[in-house]
């Protein structure tokens, strides 16, 4: 039993773990057939979902609904586990005061037994005036029921008998005479007195009528007769009934006499019996009180067990239901995450729709050009500031129109924030104006030259335009004139191609020239940089400190 117990709780465990991982295993795909899909913008719109695939769809949102339709479960309330091992202490103290109990009444039964076997003499005529009893009380129980019969019988007769005298007496009162030969006579009387004297009509018609009431009253006094004759016939039934009754109780009386004779034997045999048997009766008492103590012990025990089975029975029951409560929460709060999740998502792509919308707007807006047209002016700017004097003062500025919403920074904004120094920008600035009166002097005759100081990203911006940075101050001016010619050129040019212009860009910012005005040496940055650091630091209203750093 112990076996099959421990097998049965086996098998009945893995089968409910076995579920519990189906409901979770369907609980995620409900949980991911209850997210919405997210289309792809790039996906064709001619494409329609497999026959399959949709069917299984249509029955996960069928399951979903129907358990959404289902009422929420309500949080059990707490219930305390009962004490197992206090249980078992209670009901090992009552066994064990049972277990004495049955004891003792083992002796009490053998006392008794013992009792009895020395009291064996006397029970055949004590069986036999049992026996003589039992048929006396069934031959008396017999007589009883004949007298009960004869007894009711005797009711329902006198019944009869006195509504019959009722009858009789009412017809007799009727009667003005109880034989015939008076009413002949009487008849006779009034049909001479009809004869003899004379009447009025009336008188007539009365006595005639008396006549005919007489006439009929004589069938009165036959059935009067009839039914007296029937009433001393009953009376005499009556009679014989009584003397039935009368018999059978005097029968019942001997049949009582011979009872109580009986019994004295019986009586008396007992009594001798009781002689020999000592305190039977008090042992006896003591057995019925034992069996009555162990009676009250064995349902208190059961009692408790019952009590215990059903508490275990409610906690239990209260686990499942907090365990089913929990996992119901656990379905809603995931359920109420993946819709927050998908209404964060639309907002989102709602943000980003919007975003993509203004950012197309502003380009729609913008030139086309309008990072290469700022380059050229910055490097206008910048080629100004390097030319010889003379140059500068036969400069021409040239009007550009731009389109509606296009701005473009004034020449004083250019000129401050075109470029950024190198690291030595003091020194570059007071190399710049070397350069500039080497390049007055080369004008006069002189024939000492120095190269150019280019910014990091004076050189991305020559690189953009697709230029020859100048390498000597005397190369500006005709770098100026391309540049210029760049700036006009993309005044008037069609629209770009977004993608190639992006690809380009990256491009350039992999490939950067910078020069060491220290050795004079150019250099050129590596074209798979992984990492550029860039560090400005002020060193002064007008100048600036910068530390690039390529690994």
């Amino acid at each position: 039993f112990f076996f099959f117990f421990f097998f049965f709780h086996l098998f009945f465990f893995s089968l409910s773990k076995r579920e519990f991982r189906l409901v979770t295993e369907m609980s995620a795909e409900e949980a991911t057939a209850a997210a919405p899909e997210v289309v792809d913008s790039t996906a064709s719109a001619e494409e329609e979902p497999k026959v399959a695939g949709k069917e299984a769809g249509e029955k996960s949102t069928e399951k979903r609904e129907k358990k959404e339709r289902r009422d929420p479960p309500t949080k059990p309330e707490p219930v305390d586990k009962p004490d197992e091992v206090a249980h078992n202490l209670l009901v090992a103290s009552l066994q064990t005061k049972l277990d004495a109990l049955k004891l003792e009444m083992d002796k009490k039964k053998e006392e008794v037994g013992s009792r009895l076997s020395k009291a064996t003499g006397g029970n055949d005529v004590l069986g036999e005036a049992i026996k003589e009893a039992k048929s006396t009380r069934a031959e008396l129980s017999g007589v009883y029921d004949e007298f009960n019969a004869v007894n009711a019988r005797v009711k329902e007769q006198d019944e009869n008998v006195k509504a019959l005298a009722r009858s009789v007496n009412n017809t007799k009162k009727n009667l003005r005479f109880l034989s015939e030969e008076e009413i002949d006579s009487k008849i006779m009387e009034i049909e001479n007195s009809i004869s003899v004297t004379s009447l009025s009509v009336k008188e007539e018609k009365e006595r005639l009528n008396e006549i005919a009431r007489l006439r009929t009253s004589k069938n009165l006094v036959k059935d009067y007769f009839k039914m007296d004759s029937r009433l001393k016939e009953e009376k005499a039934k009556l009679d014989d009934l009584y003397s039935q009754k009368k018999e059978f109780g005097s029968k019942i009386g001997e049949l009582k006499e011979k009872q109580k004779k009986i019994q004295e034997k019986i009586d008396e045999v007992k009594q001798q019996k009781e002689e020999k048997l000592g305190n039977l009766p008090q042992l006896k008492e003591d057995k019925q009180k034992l069996y009555e103590q162990i009676k009250a012990m064995s349902a208190e025990i059961r009692q408790n067990n019952y009590e215990f089975t059903k508490a275990q029975r409610k906690y239990e029951s209260f686990l499942k239901q907090e365990e089913f409560y929990k996992k119901w929460m656990d379905r809603e709060r995931r359920k109420k995450q993946i819709q927050e999740r998908d209404r964060l998502r639309k907002e989102r792509e709602a943000e980003r729709a919007e975003m993509e919308k203004a950012r197309a707007a502003e380009e729609a807006l913008r030139h086309p050009y309008e990072e290469e047209l700022g380059v050229c002016d910055n490097l206008i700017a910048f080629l100004r500031a390097v030319l010889p004097k003379e140059e500068v003062q036969f400069e021409v500025k040239k009007e550009t129109k731009l389109p509606e919403g296009v701005k473009v920074l004034g020449k004083k904004s250019q000129e401050e924030n075109a470029f950024m120094a190198s690291k030595k920008s003091k020194k570059s600035m007071k190399k710049r104006g070397g350069n500039d009166k080497e390049a007055s002097s080369t004008m006069e005759g002189k024939k000492k030259v120095k190269p150019l100081t280019l910014p990091i990203d004076a050189i991305a911006g020559f690189q953009l335009l697709e230029l020859d940075a100048p390498k000597l101050a005397s190369d500006a001016a005709d770098t100026l004139v391309q540049v210029k010619a760049k700036r006009e050129y993309f005044e008037t040019a069609p629209p770009k191609d977004k993608k190639k212009s992006v690809e380009k860009k990256e491009e350039l910012q992999d490939e950067v020239m910078y020069v060491d005005d220290e050795e004079g040496e150019i250099a050129e940055a590596p074209l798979s940089a992984e990492k550029v650091t860039v560090t400005i630091t002020a060193t002064g209203q007008d100048s600036a400190k910068v530390e690039i750093i390529v690994n």
